[in-house]
């Protein structure tokens, strides 16, 4: 085969894209698994997709996603009964790395938010 600059700069081309997927790390699986004493509780949650919000959500409520290294992802649940407990479990390729509960913090609601960083939860 004769070599000449088209040929280099193709196998030049061909080198630098498999290179650039070799260096792509595989997308995490994500769990959101939120729970409670109540039926029911307002969710807010951000996966790799965007923002989502559910008022009437039935619990227990399970949202599984993939999503890349590094992407911020976060789930809140909140109840207007006083008297509700909720808690949020967070795992990320089947292992777990958040457990939160939930508190009475304002007076009027209880609420939990658990959030973090795909690959690097210790942020």
């Amino acid at each position: 085969m004769k070599w000449n600059l088209s040929t280099c700069g193709l196998a030049l081309a061909t080198c630098l894209l498999f290179a650039a997927c070799e260096d792509d790390p595989a997308p995490r699986r994500v769990e959101f698994q939120v729970d409670g004493s109540v039926d029911r509780a307002a969710l807010v949650w951000r996966d790799g997709r965007g923002l989502h919000q559910e008022l009437q959500a039935e619990l227990p409520w399970i949202h599984a996603f993939n999503a890349a290294e590094g992407t911020r992802v976060s789930v809140t649940v909140s109840s207007g009964n006083t008297a509700a407990r909720l808690w949020i479990r967070v795992l990320e390729d089947g292992a777990e790395v958040r457990v939160v509960p939930g508190c009475l913090c304002n007076g009027s609601s209880v609420g939990v938010q658990a959030d973090g960083v795909v690959g690097d939860w210790g942020r």
